[in-house]
C-alpha cells in the first residue's frame, strides 16, 4: 500500500462516530476471527507480578524529627531494645526500623512513630 492510500484510510476512519467505530471493530473481529481484548506486554506483566509479590513492607525512618527523645522511646518499645540500642538506631537515620511486616502492622508502626515526630516511609 502506498502512503497516499493509507492516508485516505486514516482520514475515513477519523470521520467515524464512536458507535460506527465499535461496529467496525466487531465486523473486523468476526472477519478475522480475533478478539480485541488488550493483551499485557511482557513488561506490563512483569511489573504487575512485582506489585503483587510485594506483600510485606519495611518501615523506613528518614528522620527522627525535632522530638528525638520521644522517637527513641517508641523505637525502644516497638523493637524491644534497650535505651542505648534504640538511641543508636535512631541516630543512624535514615534507617529501617522493622522489616517484612504486613501492611496493617507497618501502618500501625508508622502511625506511632509519626505521632512521636519521626518521618517515616513504607517501602
Amino acid at each position: 500500500m502506498t502512503d497516499n492510500k493509507l492516508q485516505k484510510i486514516v482520514e475515513e476512519l477519523s470521520q467515524l462516530t464512536i458507535m460506527e467505530s465499535n461496529e467496525l471493530v466487531s465486523i473486523l473481529e468476526k472477519h478475522w476471527n480475533v478478539s480485541s481484548v488488550p493483551i499485557a506486554s511482557p513488561a506490563q506483566a512483569s511489573h504487575e507480578e512485582k506489585k503483587e509479590e510485594k506483600k510485606t513492607l519495611d518501615v523506613h525512618m528518614t528522620s527522627s524529627g525535632n522530638t528525638k527523645i520521644a522517637v527513641i522511646k517508641v523505637v525502644k518499645e516497638i523493637c524491644s531494645l534497650g535505651l542505648k540500642e534504640a538511641k543508636a538506631l535512631v541516630d543512624k537515620a535514615p534507617v529501617i526500623i522493622k522489616e517484612n511486616l504486613s501492611k496493617e502492622a507497618a501502618q500501625e508502626i508508622q502511625s506511632q512513630l509519626e505521632k512521636a515526630g519521626a518521618v517515616i516511609e513504607l517501602k
